[in-house]
């Protein structure tokens, strides 16, 4: 059987766009990564929930309790919890950024417990330990608006 000319092209056309079409699904996978993959850009993964806040200590001075703690990696803030008992429950008095903390709301005598957890925009992170402390009276205020009066004596004369 002859072949004629139109045939022979046509198989070169289909080895031709068949090596095209491998060379297309090799270069695939290329494409997507370099387009971003699926989701249609270079966009950074989300963020896990922070780790445990570690090393926590709460100071007591004169009406204030001072907390710190480490810093925790991709934490973008701390809730602060406070109970009066150490075993809870405990309520949230503050999400402060820096990772230290001073309660000034305290009553002296009164021992208060504390946990923190570290907080970004995944959720809040397993609370610390427990740590406690009981603030002592505030100082006096400073005395101010005194005067003095000189004290006037007459002296008198006796006879003797």
């Amino acid at each position: 059987m002859a072949s004629s000319p139109g045939m022979a092209r046509r198989g070169h056309l289909a080895l031709l766009s068949g090596r095209l079409l491998l060379l297309c699904i090799a270069l695939l996978p290329l494409l997507v990564v370099s387009c971003g993959g699926a989701s249609g850009g270079n966009s950074p993964a989300p963020p896990a929930v922070p780790g445990q806040v570690t090393g926590p200590s709460a100071t007591a001075g004169a009406g204030e309790i001072t907390l710190r703690r480490n810093a925790i990696s991709g934490a973008t803030s701390y809730n602060v919890q406070r109970s009066t008992s150490g075993s809870g429950p405990f309520s949230s008095i503050a999400e402060p950024v820096a990772t230290n903390y001073t309660d000034a709301s305290v009553s002296a005598g009164t021992t208060y417990y504390y946990e923190v957890a570290a907080v970004n925009s995944a959720g809040t992170g397993e609370p610390s330990a427990v740590v406690s402390a009981t603030p002592t009276p505030a100082a006096p205020g400073q005395v101010s608006n005194l005067t003095a009066t000189p004290a006037v004596r007459a002296l008198e004369k006796r006879p003797y």
